[in-house]
């Protein structure tokens, strides 16, 4: 992204401001994301077919290691991650 978005001081990160707004901006999607994990996770398997989209960024660098580790913890016969551009 090119943005610093935590400082790092000591043993803490913080958020910078510009981390904040991005927090502030992404937080609904997270919410939803959680809500909609929470939601497959109940179904216990009974699926066949996952499709997730979402932003190239967000894909990259935070989803992809949830993703990997959850999948292994499902019953899901095939799944797509797609980057939205």
């Amino acid at each position: 992204m090119g943005v610093a978005l935590f400082l790092r001081e000591r043993a803490c990160l913080t958020l910078t401001p510009a981390g904040q707004a991005y927090l502030s901006d992404v937080r609904p999607a997270l919410v939803a994301l959680e809500r909609a994990t929470a939601n497959v996770m109940a179904l216990k398997g009974q699926g066949d077919v996952l499709n997730v989209s979402v932003g190239a960024s967000l894909g990259n660098h935070w989803l992809l290691r949830i993703f990997k580790g959850w999948l292994m913890a499902q019953v899901v016969q095939y799944a797509a991650l797609q980057a939205v551009r």
